[in-house]
């Protein structure tokens, strides 16, 4: 694993593959120390203004959140950017200054669920500290009772975000968790990820043995979260405890925890992770997440850069998560030491690249360009629109909104499917949120 201040030059990297996988070894990583955008600030000043897309990874300070409030304010509707929301949404409540909080207030986002979710925090942010607590377990309760998805529950996740912040926030969930532990799958998913963002150690020995226990098909939420924010309160010594459980799990989690183990940017996590794939089904989604987890890490050894070869050249990899050219190339130029195959994977990504962009092109001619991203547009909107159904309601019933689906005529023909584009795990997410696919809905059943 190399020192940040290795890998950060290669974020400015001409070559986009290499840039991608230094700004995911470098994000969402509980370093020594917090690593914010400015880095990346200093590029965007000395002319490299398309770093601007990967401020939302990092920890927002002051100078960068003034330039978000900056960049959307002075955004044109054709404009097509979730950065400045993903970085002002992440930003501590201590940078909302009273006139910092009059512009957001005045600002409008590429989409209405974008501004309804800003307009929520700024409401949140005037909340008392219980009423907070009272707010969350309120709308556990009720997304357990409608049985509503975690891409439902927008609220929860904005009033946890301002709890978090809160004094005594560690405390009154680890006191809600002892009364609560297997009781509410809802609840306990929401007051682990309080204790998880918290920074709270003492949650760890639940947090392994709840893993241990889980089934994901009955509690997906918490299996996700468990398993893929271990590393935020993990250290060294406790990868012996993380690799124990390995063996303990159900099959089912095991997708959760190789996808978690390659956030660990520990040179101890390696051999783990790389044990890990070995045992996997060659080929299978698990797999892949494991391989993409060590090029994550900056795999290094010999042992770990053979498997990944191997895997690469043979194409033995499932390209619902990644083509794995697209992490093996960076990764040899990241780490000193190119692969001798580079130029053949190189050819690959470009031909699937050229696919992409005629697939794209063919809908822009048949729908016309404005006409096909504006219905992109309206799609990413309504993912995010909250929705739930009662108990009376049928499956079949017209969601409000949106129109009816067309009733099925068995003597029409039946037209030929496109291939649809895979998305790959770098790409931006399709529901809109401007977060990587892989820290969005990957892997969620919705």
């Amino acid at each position: 694993m190399l020192p940040v201040e290795q890998i950060k030059p290669f974020v400015m990297s001409g070559d986009p593959l290499v840039s991608l996988l230094a700004v995911d070894c470098l994000e969402d990583v509980r370093w020594p120390e917090p690593l914010t955008g400015e880095f990346l600030m200093a590029a965007i000043r000395s002319g490299r203004p398309e770093l601007s897309r990967w401020l939302g990874y990092f920890v927002p300070t002051a100078e960068v959140l003034d330039y978000a409030i900056e960049t959307a304010r002075n955004a044109t509707a054709d404009d097509d950017s979730g950065w400045p929301f993903g970085v002002i949404a992440n930003s501590d409540d201590a940078l909302w200054t009273a006139e910092r909080t009059e512009a957001i207030r005045r600002l409008r986002f590429e989409s209405e669920w974008m501004d309804r979710m800003i307009d929520r925090r700024i409401d949140l942010m005037q909340w008392p500290t219980e009423r907070l607590r009272e707010r969350l377990l309120e709308l556990s309760a009720e997304a357990e009772r409608l049985g509503l998805a975690g891409s439902e529950q927008h609220e929860a996740a904005a009033v946890l975000a301002r709890l978090v912040s809160r004094k005594d926030s560690v405390e009154w969930a680890r006191e809600e968790l002892r009364k609560r532990l297997g009781e509410s799958h809802w609840t306990e998913t929401w007051l682990f990820r309080a204790l998880i963002r918290s920074g709270d150690r003492e949650c760890l020995d639940w947090a392994l043995d709840r893993l241990a226990q889980l089934d994901p098909d009955e509690n997906e939420a918490l299996t996700s979260a468990l398993a893929s924010s271990l590393h935020t309160i993990c250290k060294t010594e406790d990868l012996p405890r993380v690799e124990v459980l390995w063996p303990r799990v159900r099959p089912g989690v095991r997708s959760y925890l190789v996808e978690g183990l390659g956030k660990f940017r520990l040179p101890e996590a390696e051999p783990i992770l790389l044990r890990c794939a070995r045992e996997l089904e060659e080929g299978s989604f698990e797999q892949t997440l494991a391989a993409s987890g060590l090029c994550d890490m900056l795999a290094t050894t010999e042992e770990a850069r053979e498997f990944l070869r191997d895997l690469t050249d043979g194409q033995a990899f499932d390209p619902t998560v990644t083509e794995m050219e697209t992490l093996a190339i960076p990764l040899g130029i990241i780490t000193g030491r190119p692969f001798a195959e580079e130029p053949q994977w190189r050819e690959r990504v470009a031909e699937s690249e050229k696919r992409v962009a005629e697939r794209r092109a063919f809908f822009e001619r048949q729908m016309g360009k404005k006409r096909y991203h504006a219905l992109l547009k309206g799609l990413r909107d309504s993912i995010h629109e909250p929705r739930t159904r009662t108990a009376s309601e049928s499956p079949d019933e017209q969601i409000a909104g949106l129109p009816a689906a067309p009733r099925f005529d068995p003597s029409a023909p039946i037209a030929r499917l496109a291939a649809a584009r895979t998305v790959g795990r770098n790409d931006p997410c399709p529901c809109g949120s401007g977060k990587k696919y892989k820290k969005c809905c990957l892997g969620k059943p919705d």
